[in-house]
């Protein structure tokens, strides 16, 4: 985004570049059955996701106030030049069963479980920076960052349902919930680090 120079002022020149490419194989297996008054479900799940990024950052700064813009007769320019490689492979299982039993034509219990788990290994590396000028000063270079972690939990869920009608039903569940964690704040590897797991349990009527 060009900013407009004036004379006797200071502009500003940002370019911005991101380029992602993601490889991704998913497979899931499933098997049913229903056994008189029993449906069961039961299967496994897999997902190996291979992430790259690469961002390119480009700042100029051109014054054209200072006593030595005056001497040269033009704007002194001062250019920030910062390049980043991101990679994070992430691999996530899971092993599910579910299963239903009509207590009668109209109620019916369900109860189901699920085993996560997921491994990431992350990587943040900032290449060597270029600095020009005296308007940028500070570290040129920011501490790699790599991080693996796994979270893993167990989730559950039981409902009991009472069909009056076709169109018509109330129920009552219980369920639990589980999001595995990550990495957030990407702008600078010094300030990087893992977020937890989340888990939450839900009621409904």
């Amino acid at each position: 985004v060009p900013g407009a120079v004036q004379p006797g002022g200071i502009g500003y020149q940002l370019g911005f570049g991101l380029r992602d490419d993601a490889d991704q194989y998913t497979v899931e297996t499933r098997l049913s059955q229903e056994v008189g008054r029993v449906h069961w479900t039961a299967g496994v799940f897999y997902s190996d996701l291979d992430y790259q990024q690469k961002i390119d950052f480009v700042l100029d700064s051109f014054d054209c106030s200072g006593a030595r813009s005056l001497a040269l007769g033009t704007c002194v320019s001062s250019v920030a030049n910062d390049a980043a490689d991101v990679a994070a492979i992430t691999k996530d299982i899971g092993v599910f069963a579910e299963a239903t039993y009509d207590i009668t034509d109209a109620l019916s219990f369900t109860a189901g479980t699920r085993y996560s788990k997921t491994d990431k290994d992350f990587s943040w590396t900032n290449n060597v920076p270029r600095r020009t000028g005296a308007a940028f000063s500070g570290p040129v270079r920011a501490t790699p960052f790599t991080d693996n972690r796994s979270w893993d939990d167990v989730t559950y869920k039981g409902t009991l349902d009472y069909e009056f009608a076709d169109d018509m039903m109330v129920y009552v569940s219980y369920s639990t919930g589980f999001k595995p964690g990550g990495y957030g704040g990407i702008t600078d590897s010094r300030t990087l680090s893992a977020t937890s797991a989340e888990t939450v349990k839900a009621e409904e009527i």
